[in-house]
């Protein structure tokens, strides 16, 4: 017994090449559409008061940029200080309404001093719910 079966390869073409507001110096990465802009991870600098930064300037935050009009962006800023801690900080996805967020981030947080490359802090899933416009109930997944 035979069974035809027919493939389709994608019928369409795209071409990725760097957003205009990305940067030839950091790194960027895992961009996901929100509200009519994109989140992504970079290793940019964040303008905080408080961060720990490892030998090679590794640490990632997640990163909001913003659509300005058909053909421009915004520059990119941290996406909420709710979530930011002074450690990794993301990927990042969201649920259908954008009101639940599912990212990545350092299980240990609260020691600013602590190594980031020690194997005891690991990443862990976390949570969060958009309420009243601020990013909250933050718990492990």
């Amino acid at each position: 017994m035979f069974v035809k079966a027919e493939l389709y390869a994608q019928p369409e073409r795209y071409i990725v090449k760097p957003a205009p507001f990305s940067s030839r110096i950091y790194d960027e990465f895992s961009p996901a559409f929100y509200k009519g802009g994109i989140v992504f991870c970079s290793n940019q600098s964040d303008n905080s008061i408080v961060s720990y930064n490892d030998k090679q300037n590794r640490l990632f935050k997640i990163f909001f940029a913003a659509k300005k009009d058909s053909t421009g962006w915004k520059l990119p800023k941290i996406l909420a200080k709710e979530i930011t801690t002074g450690f990794n900080d993301g990927p990042v996805t969201f649920n259908e309404n954008g009101n639940i967020m599912y990212y990545s981030r350092n299980n240990s947080f609260k020691n600013l001093l602590r190594n980031i490359s020690d194997t005891a802090n690991k990443l862990g899933i976390y949570s969060a719910e958009l309420i009243d416009g601020i990013w909250t109930n933050i718990k492990p997944f």
